[in-house]
């Protein structure tokens, strides 16, 4: 039977995939955008596009001129 030390340090080593490590998240709650989200597209600003969870979210940023909380 293997030692709780070895098996505690195996599960250590374990990699997440590149996608889940750099997950989109919103730009004003920083929560993980689900599949369906809403974005804004403002061609003058960099960068042009903006991801949020919500349209409650968009319009807080919107709102807020791109401020965080």
């Amino acid at each position: 039977m293997p030692d709780f030390d070895s098996d505690l340090k195996s599960f250590s080593e374990i990699q997440l995939p590149k996608s889940i490590q750099n997950m989109p998240r919103c730009e004003w709650c920083d929560k993980p955008l689900p599949k369906r989200h809403v974005t804004h597209v403002n061609l003058q600003q960099d960068p042009p596009e903006h991801k949020f969870c919500s349209r409650l979210c968009k319009e807080k940023w919107c709102a807020n001129a791109g401020k965080k909380k």
